[in-house]
C-alpha cells in the first residue's frame, strides 16, 4: 500500500518553482506514494498519510 502524501504551500500562493518541485518529488517517490491535490496552508486537510512542502530557491 502506497503512503498518501498531501503537498501544502503558503496561503501567499505557489510560486512558478511549486509544480516543478513537486513533479520531480512525485517521480521520485512513484513506487513507494501517491500524492493528492495540493493545498492552501490554513485550508481544511484531506486525510493523508503525511503533509509535505515541496522545496523552493525562495
Amino acid at each position: 500500500m502506497k503512503a498518501r502524501l498531501l503537498p501544502v504551500y503558503f496561503t501567499s500562493g505557489m510560486d512558478e518553482e511549486f509544480p516543478g518541485q513537486l513533479r520531480t518529488i512525485s517521480d521520485q517517490l512513484a513506487k513507494e506514494a501517491e500524492f493528492l491535490a495540493p493545498v492552501e496552508l490554513g485550508k481544511s486537510l484531506p486525510e493523508a498519510d503525511a503533509i509535505v512542502f515541496p522545496p523552493t530557491n525562495r
